[in-house]
Order: structure tokens, then C-alpha cells, then sequence
């Protein structure tokens, strides 16, 4: 209900996080994409260690941005995504629920979406787990 709530009445503003750092919370697609596309404006993920990402594909820009997400698109198609569904729901309703028996605060981006990420890749690229 926060979260619509703020789409409502305060698409971007400031929240505290759990780890008690401030930081500023966009709600709205168009203004999501809009500040994506700025080029003022870089992501960055607290532990990839720089500012410029530490090469994560969700954190770069420009050519070699374009680059791998070229590579990327051609293993991603609509079709491939469809296959791997079922698979993907699980994996995301798993991650989920270990989440929330953790009790709050929860610290989704650090406990949710980094590590579903690689998890999620792997299963959509066939690719072996490590250590497998």
C-alpha cells in the first residue's frame, strides 16, 4: 500500500533504508526509463565496490553496454523466456519466502534481486551452476 500510495502522491521522493542510509525511490515507469536514459545519472550497487558498476551489466552504459545486451537478446527471446517460465516463477517464489521467514527489516536488493540474478541467469542460459 506505501508503494502505491507513493506512486500517488510522491513518485520520487527519499526513503531511509534498513541499513539506515537515505537514498531516492522512483515509482513510476516513465519516470524510471526517463532517469535511466539520462546521462547525468548512472546506477550503482552498494558492494560492487565503484561507482562505475564493477562491470555489472544493469550498471554500465554506452557501447559495451549496448554491446552485451546485444549477446544477451539473442538467448532472451520471447519464445526461450516462455520455455522457462514455470522454472523462473519458482526460483522468484523460493527467493521470496526465504526472504520473508527472515522477518523484517529485509533488505530486498541485497537479499532478493542480487542474488536471484545469477540464479535466474543461468537457468534461462542453460549454462551449468558454478562449481558444477
Amino acid at each position: 500500500m506505501e508503494f502505491i500510495r507513493r506512486q500517488d502522491e510522491e513518485p520520487v521522493g527519499r526513503v531511509r533504508l534498513a541499513s539506515g542510509e537515505e537514498a531516492w525511490l522512483v515509482t513510476r515507469y516513465t519516470d524510471i526509463r526517463g532517469l535511466l536514459s539520462d546521462p547525468r545519472f548512472r546506477p550503482w550497487v552498494r558492494g560492487t565496490g565503484s561507482a562505475d558498476g564493477g562491470g555489472s551489466l544493469f550498471t554500465m552504459s554506452g557501447p559495451e553496454h549496448a554491446r552485451l545486451r546485444r549477446i544477451a537478446a539473442k538467448a532472451l527471446t520471447p519464445r526461450r523466456i516462455e520455455l522457462v517460465r514455470p522454472s523462473l516463477e519458482t526460483l522468484a517464489a523460493e527467493s521470496a519466502a526465504k526472504l520473508i521467514s527472515q522477518g523484517p527489516p529485509a533488505d530486498v536488493l541485497n537479499e532478493y534481486a542480487i542474488p536471484l540474478a545469477p540464479r535466474r541467469a543461468q537457468r534461462t542460459s542453460r549454462c551449468p551452476a558454478s562449481g558444477s
